[in-house]
C-alpha cells in the first residue's frame, strides 16, 4: 500500500458501473477502490479483522466477478473466519426533487466473526491525479474540497484525518487511533489530505455507503450531500436489471466463458451508454476525445443483435447530430449501422434523420477523401442506399445502387483487422466479416482467444498504452456480435444457426432465443438422440407488417454442414456426429429446450 498522496500506484484494470438513466461514468478497479469522475478522489475500502487490518490493494486473496452476471461488481477478500465482501453499483435514486445518480458500496460480512469496515477518502484516484486540499466531517458526510464525497446513513464509530505532513493515515489506522466519531478540519496545499471512517460489522451483517455522481459540468445535484431515504441492496438491483434484459437475446451453452459474457452483455451495454460522449464513442475517461464512430457502430449492431432497437436508434441518432457538428473521421461505419439498424426496425423518421451524414459519407468515399478498400467501398455504398429509400429519397438510392456495382471486388482480398481501423475492434470487425462470408471457424478461433482474454468482470480493454486498463465498451459490443452471429444469422432469405460448434459442444444442449436478424427473432434449440443433434427452430416477424417467407432456408453448418431445412419453423433430426468421449458415455441427450425468449433466471 502506498504513502497517502502517492502517484506512483500501479495501475490496476477498471470496469464502468455506469448508470440506466443517468450520464455518470463512475469506475471501479480490480479491487474494489472507486473513482465517480476524473480529479475526484478514490474511496478504498479497509476491513478490520479480528487479528489484523487488511487493505485489498496488497492482500492475495482479493478475487471480482459479477454479481449475477449484471453491473453489480463484486470483491471478495478473505479474512481470519471468512470472507467480507464488496459490491459496488451505480443507481438511480430519488429525491426531493427529482432523482440523482450515486455509487453504493455494500459490504456484507460473510466470515463467522465481527469485524470493522473502513471507507477512506484518498487523493490518488484509479485514473489520475485527485488532488484533496481540505477535508471535513459532518456527521456522516466526508467532504473534499467542500464537495460530498462520502455518505454515511449515520455517524460513525470512528473517524480519522491526516495530511502530507502527517504520519502515513494507514499505520495510524494499524495503530488503532481511529476511535472519536469525528476529526478537526484538515488543510493540506500539497493535495494530499485524506480520511477515513469505519463501522462495525456484525457477523452476516450488511453495511452501505453512496459516493455522490457528478454531472458532465463536475456539479452535484441538489441532497448530495443527504442519505438517499432509499438504497436498494445489490440483490434488488441485479434482481432488477435481469428483468430488464429477460426478454432479448439468451442462450444457454456449453462454454461458461461464452455464457457470462453473453447474460452481461445486455446489462452492460444498458448501463454504459448514456453519458454525452457515447455518441462519439467515448468517455470521460479518454484524454483523446477524437471521434471514434467504429466503436459506436459496434455498440448499435450489439444493441440491435441483443433487441435493444429503441436505444440504438437512439445512439446512432445521437451520433449522426454529433457527426453533423463535428465532422471528422470515418463515418462510413456510421452508415453501415444505420442500414443494419433499419433492416431490423422500420422507422422513416430515423431514416430521415440520419440521410444528411449517409450523403456527407458517400461523398467522402466517391471523392476518395476517405480511403477504404472496394469491399468495404461496396458494403457501405449498398447501405447507404438502404437507408436513402427508407428514408424516400430514391435517386440517391439508385445512385448508391450504381456506384457500387462499380466497386470492382474481383482480387480484392478480404479486409483485415489493420484494414478495418486497427487494434482489437478492427480484429472483430474483420472476424466478423469473415463468419458473414463463411469462414466460421476462423471467427471462431478469434472469439475463443477473446474469451480466453475476457477480465473477471466479463470486459475488455482498449488497444494498450495507458488504455490497456480501461473498459472498452466498444470492444465488449464487438465480441457480443461476433458472438451472436455465430449463433444465428438471417438474410437474403437465409437462415443461419449455430453456424460453428467446438468439438467440446458436442453431445451438450444449446439454446438461443430471442436474437434479432434482419430476417426477425430467431430461436432455436439442439438436443441430441444418441450421436445425431436435433434442431427446433422458430424464426418470428419483428413486427412492423414484417413476414418471414414460408420458403426460408434453414441451415445449421456447425452441426451438419450437408442439411438444409425450409420454413420460418420447424425441427429436423441431423446427421451423426463423433461426439467426445465424455459425451459418448452419457448416452442419449433429450433435454427437452425452450424456444422463444427465455423468462426463467440464469
Amino acid at each position: 500500500m502506498t504513502r497517502a498522496g502517492d502517484r506512483t500506484r500501479s495501475p490496476r484494470k477498471w470496469t464502468r458501473l455506469g448508470t440506466l438513466d443517468g450520464p455518470g461514468e463512475p469506475i471501479v478497479d480490480e479491487v474494489g477502490i472507486v473513482q465517480v469522475a476524473p480529479g475526484w478522489p478514490s474511496i478504498e475500502w479497509w476491513i478490520a479483522g479480528d487479528d489484523r487490518w487488511y487493505f485489498p490493494a496488497v492482500e492475495a486473496t482479493v478475487r471480482q466477478s459479477l454479481h449475477h452476471n449484471t453491473p453489480v461488481v463484486e470483491t471478495r477478500m478473505r479474512v481470519k473466519g471468512g470472507d467480507v465482501c464488496l459490491r459496488t453499483f451505480a443507481v438511480t435514486v430519488p429525491t426531493t426533487t427529482g432523482v440523482r445518480d450515486v455509487v453504493v458500496a455494500e459490504v456484507e460480512n460473510t466470515s463467522g466473526v465481527p469485524c470493522g469496515a473502513a471507507f477512506a477518502v484518498r487523493p490518488v484516484g484509479v485514473v489520475g491525479d485527485a488532488a484533496i486540499r481540505q477535508i471535513t466531517i459532518d456527521g456522516g458526510v466526508v467532504r473534499a474540497d467542500g464537495r460530498p464525497v462520502l455518505v454515511l446513513p449515520r455517524e460513525p464509530a470512528g473517524a480519522l484525518a491526516g495530511g502530507r505532513a502527517d504520519e502515513d493515515l494507514i499505520a495510524r489506522v494499524r495503530r488503532g487511533e481511529a476511535t472519536a466519531t469525528s476529526f478537526a478540519p484538515v488543510a493540506c496545499a500539497e493535495g494530499g489530505a485524506e480520511a477515513v471512517v469505519v463501522v462495525p460489522l456484525a457477523h452476516r451483517n450488511t453495511f452501505r455507503v453512496v459516493v455522490p455522481v457528478p454531472e458532465p459540468d463536475g456539479t452535484l445535484a441538489p441532497g448530495a450531500d443527504a442519505f438517499p431515504g432509499a438504497v436498494p441492496p445489490a440483490d434488488n438491483v441485479a434482481r432488477g436489471w435481469r428483468a430488464q434484459t429477460r426478454e432479448l437475446a439468451r442462450v444457454r451453452v456449453a462454454d461458461p466463458r461464452l455464457q457470462a459474457v453473453a447474460e452481461s452483455a445486455a446489462p452492460w451495454l444498458s448501463a454504459t451508454t448514456n453519458h454525452p460522449l457515447a455518441s462519439t464513442g467515448r468517455s470521460v475517461w479518454d484524454a483523446d476525445r477524437s471521434p471514434r464512430w467504429q466503436h459506436v457502430a459496434a455498440v448499435a449492431g450489439a444493441l440491435d443483435r441483443l433487441g435493444l432497437h429503441d436505444r440504438s436508434g437512439v445512439l446512432l441518432a445521437r451520433a449522426a447530430a454529433a457527426h453533423s457538428d463535428a465532422p471528422t473521421g470515418d463515418v462510413t461505419w456510421l452508415v453501415e449501422a444505420f442500414a443494419a439498424h433499419l433492416t431490423r426496425r422500420t422507422d422513416d423518421q430515423f431514416a430521415a434523420a440520419v440521410a444528411e451524414t449517409c450523403a456527407r459519407a458517400v461523398a467522402s468515399v466517391e471523392a476518395g477523401t476517405t480511403a477504404i478498400g472496394a469491399r468495404r467501398r461496396r458494403r457501405v455504398l449498398l447501405a447507404a442506399s438502404t437507408l436513402f429509400t427508407r428514408a424516400g429519397e430514391f435517386s440517391a438510392a439508385a445512385a448508391a445502387v450504381t456506384a457500387a456495382g462499380a466497386a470492382h471486388t474481383a482480387g480484392d482480398p478480404a479486409p483485415t483487422g489493420a484494414d478495418l481501423g486497427g487494434g482489437r475492434c478492427g480484429e472483430l470487425w474483420a472476424a466478423m466479416y469473415a463468419s458473414e462470408a463463411g469462414d466460421t471457424a476462423g471467427a471462431w478461433a478469434v472469439l475463443d482467444r477473446y474469451l480466453d482474454d475476457v477480465s473477471s468482470t466479463g470486459v475488455w480493454s482498449d488497444d494498450g498504452g495507458d488504455g490497456a486498463n480501461r473498459h472498452d465498451v466498444g470492444v465488449s459490443a464487438a465480441v457480443a456480435s461476433l458472438a451472436l452471429d455465430l449463433l444465428a444469422t438471417g438474410r437474403d432469405g437465409r437462415l443461419r444457426c449455430a453456424a460453428h460448434v467446438p468439438d467440446s459442444w458436442l453431445g451438450t444442449s444449446l439454446e438461443a432465443t430471442g436474437i434479432s436478424t434482419p430476417l426477425g427473432t430467431v430461436g432455436y434449440a439442439v438436443r441430441w438422440h444418441g450421436d445425431r443433434p436435433a434442431l427446433l427452430w422458430e424464426c418470428a416477424p419483428t413486427g412492423d407488417g414484417a413476414i418471414v417467407p414460408d420458403d426460408l432456408e434453414v441451415t445449421a453448418p456447425g452441426l451438419d454442414p450437408s442439411w438444409r431445412g425450409v420454413g420460418a419453423s420447424g425441427e429436423a433430426l441431423l446427421g451423426a456426429r463423433d461426439l467426445p468421449a465424455v459425451a459418448a458415455k452419457g448416452g442419449s441427450r433429450m433435454t427437452g429446450l425452450q424456444i422463444g425468449p427465455s423468462r426463467g433466471g440464469s
